[in-house]
């Protein structure tokens, strides 16, 4: 298996967004399950610290226009300056905070690769992996 992330943020235009569709294409082409998250990693880590579906229609349309690295700021405010070791100890938050966001965007997401509403589908990943006994939550428990 591999895993690309894909972000679609201020730099995904022209040639990058062209160059992205056509790689698109070949993984459906191929039968390959292509993941994406929108706009950015950075809502992932978002994910680790607050219930993104319960935050208002404003927020959620900044979040995903990204522009100013508005989920950069975001994290870093929510982080208020904690370890990287504390935030990996949340995955559990996260997981359950990302699915319920593609949740609650499933009917506007159809087939659009990358999606065009806001995701974070890294919890799909960890998912995929601890279905192959790949015990990423319990070890990221343990730090």
């Amino acid at each position: 298996m591999a895993f690309m992330v894909i972000d679609r943020d201020h730099h995904f235009s022209d040639s990058h967004q062209q160059s992205t569709r056509t790689a698109l294409g070949e993984c459906r082409q191929r039968n390959i399950e292509v993941i994406c998250s929108t706009p950015s990693f950075e809502l992932w880590l978002l994910c680790h610290y607050i219930e993104v579906t319960e935050r208002d229609e404003s927020y959620k349309a900044n979040a995903l226009a990204n522009r100013n690295d508005f989920l950069k700021r975001e994290v870093a405010k929510e982080k208020a300056g904690e370890t990287t070791r504390a935030l990996l100890k949340r995955t559990g938050f996260a997981l359950a905070t990302g699915a319920r966001l593609r949740e609650s965007t499933a009917s506007a997401t159809t087939d659009v690769m990358p999606p065009e509403t806001l995701q974070s589908n890294v919890d799909r990943i960890i998912n995929i992996m601890e279905q192959h006994g790949v015990p990423i939550v319990d070890a990221l428990g343990k730090l």
